[in-house]
């Protein structure tokens, strides 16, 4: 008996307890338990911002944290919050929050999903670059904006885009509320496929930006382009209706998936962007049902088949941009 005593005396230092650890950040309040592994803020106001070298307080005790719960009332996530917050598996996020701070969740690589709040309108450069557990995203009908900073070393270290380095992402949808996209936004994701959208009319006329040779249509590593539905269509068949008065530059850019496109007739000219289908490599056939021929050349496919009506043949094959086509023939020979 005195051995059995002795020897669980001597386990008891082993047998560590759980600890609690709690602050301030910003006007808000933070609380850590490590037994949980939770990670809870609360207040009504907006947390600090911190920075690569000024850490958040928790920041020596992220081996502990596998959840964050941010309360409703928090209205901003700070800069550099959660930055390489490796066991972080999960996080809410209430309406509340307005702003998430740029690198606020860079290198949290077992963070699996993320459910960004319907009232954010702007994702900021590396908000969630090289989280690389991510293997979908779907992003609120709030968001205008998805962001990229290209400037000193962040395009070296992954740090550019929002989803700068997100290795496993497959799959994002981007509702009509997107305006813009960064270059970087959705650079190195080598595992992405699938690019959902709400309406092709919205995806026209968002601005991918271009910086060197980077373009922020994530289409350029997805390459399929899908209508969100019942079933997620794939667009092989890309009909542009005469309500799309222009298409941005390189709106399709690198969509392989794409085998023809039809311009539906129309009474304006359809204006077309730099290298709207630059990398389209599998259209075979253009199909123009107006005598309105589109305006800009970036529509031109040099290995694809242009059908005009018959009254334009002549005219396209001896006039730049359309004689850049492999081929021009009348829709009378082909149906």
């Amino acid at each position: 008996m005195k051995k059995l005593l002795l020897s669980l005396f001597m386990l008891m230092p082993l047998m560590a307890s759980a600890e609690e650890y709690s602050g301030t950040t910003g006007y808000c309040t933070w609380h850590l338990d490590t037994e949980t592994g939770i990670l809870k803020i609360s207040g009504e106001d907006r947390m600090y911002d911190y920075s690569f070298t000024t850490n958040a307080p928790w920041h020596q005790y992220l081996e502990n944290i596998r959840t964050v719960e941010i309360t409703d009332g928090v209205t901003t996530i700070g800069t550099y919050s959660f930055y390489e917050c490796s066991s972080l598996t999960s996080i809410t996020m209430p309406n509340s929050v307005k702003s998430i701070g740029k690198r606020a969740f860079l290198g949290c690589s077992q963070l699996s999903s993320i459910n960004i709040p319907n009232s954010i309108t702007t994702i900021e450069p590396a908000t969630f670059a090289q989280c690389s557990s991510l293997t979908s995203i779907s992003i609120p009908n709030s968001v205008t904006s998805i962001k990229s900073d290209p400037s000193g070393s962040n395009i070296r270290t992954g740090t550019a885009g929002a989803f700068h380095g997100c290795t496993n992402l497959t799959s994002i949808t981007i509702p009509n509320s997107v305006k813009e996209i960064g270059a970087y936004s959705f650079c190195d994701c080598p595992n992405l496929k699938k690019i959902i959208v709400d309406d092709l009319t919205a995806w026209c006329n968002i601005n991918f930006e271009k910086i060197r040779d980077e373009i922020g249509n994530p289409l350029g590593y997805a390459h399929h382009l899908y209508l969100s539905n019942d079933e997620n269509t794939e667009i092989t068949n890309l009909v542009i209706p005469s309500s799309v008065s222009s298409i941005s530059d390189y709106a399709f850019y690198g969509c392989t998936g794409l085998t023809t496109v039809t311009i539906e007739k129309r009474d304006t000219p359809l204006t077309f962007g730099n290298g709207t289908f630059d990398g389209c490599d599998n259209i075979s056939d253009v199909y123009c049902y107006t005598e309105t021929l589109p305006d800009g050349d970036g529509f031109v496919i040099s290995n694809a088949t242009l059908h005009v009506p018959e009254s334009l043949v002549d005219y396209c094959k001896n006039t730049a941009p359309w004689n850049g086509f492999g081929n021009i023939v009348a829709l009378s020979e082909t149906g």
